[in-house]
């Protein structure tokens, strides 16, 4: 097995915050036995899941919820983000002492993911009228994102990674579904090369997008973006846009521009 490709100063950077006041709310349900974070329209046949960065719902800033709100908005899907973590907090501590992976393993492994994601699945189809799912997902969250487009489709349909952590390049193989690849300058360039080339190879390979966003860093389009810088800020909105027409044409409907 390949080590993780993982961006050299992957959860390093942290943005704080711009005071954006979040649009959605947040949610318990018995049913599911975690938090969800909702937006956007209160029911729909598509619904697409959201999968956060290492630092979660995080306390220094809102730009998980914003991004959430912004492709609510833009696609007319609703949109939920599963506290997959179950409330515990990643730090700059734990990431300093090298043990992120324990971390990762200890409070969102796959086997727990996924047993949270059919759960929000029926909840979903049960509470929301939902039929199709797409998943989108940063930094961590991608490496879930690829995770259920091989394991989970359908009823998850198609993903979108935003500077995917975590991808090892056997990954790409038993991915069933179309994908949205995002990485930043940080990500290794095997992603755009070997893992892209084994996507574009598969029966859905003309409906692969990727877009190497080669002067932004790792985060800029999560908890690490900064969205009142104008360069960031723009990058942020193409990225998010490129994600809402791909979404838009895999489930046919209409969308508008990502505008922060």
């Amino acid at each position: 097995m390949s080590k993780p490709l993982v961006a050299a100063n992957c959860c390093v950077t942290v943005v704080e915050s711009s005071g954006y006041v979040p649009k959605g709310r947040f949610e318990d349900h018995a049913e599911l036995g975690y938090k969800i974070y909702r937006t956007g329209e209160e029911s729909g046949k598509v619904v697409l899941i959201d999968i956060y960065d290492i630092w979660g719902y995080s306390k220094s800033n809102n730009n998980y919820a914003q991004v959430a709100d912004t492709i609510a908005t833009a696609t007319g899907f609703p949109v939920i983000i599963p506290d997959v973590f179950h409330g515990a907090v990643f730090t700059r501590e734990i990431f300093a002492s090298g043990k992120i992976g324990e971390w990762v393993a200890a409070n969102g492994s796959w086997d727990r993911v996924k047993v949270d994601l059919e759960k929000l699945i029926d909840w979903s189809k049960a509470n929301l009228g939902a039929e199709k799912f797409g998943i989108f997902g940063f930094c961590y969250g991608g490496k879930i994102v690829v995770k259920s487009l091989a394991e989970l489709l359908p009823p998850i349909l198609a993903g979108a990674t935003f500077h995917p952590s975590f991808l090892q390049i056997e990954d790409a193989e038993p991915i069933k579904g179309p994908l949205c690849l995002l990485p930043s300058k940080d990500e290794a360039e095997i992603i755009s090369t070997d893992f892209l080339a084994t996507l574009k190879a598969k029966s859905f390979g003309d409906r692969v997008v990727h877009r190497r966003f080669s002067d932004m860093h790792h985060g800029w389009n999560g908890t690490g973006g900064d969205f009142t810088n104008p360069l960031n800020k723009q990058r942020a909105e193409e990225a998010m846009t490129l994600v809402v027409d791909f979404f838009s044409k895999e489930f046919a409907q209409g969308s508008a521009p990502a505008v922060l």
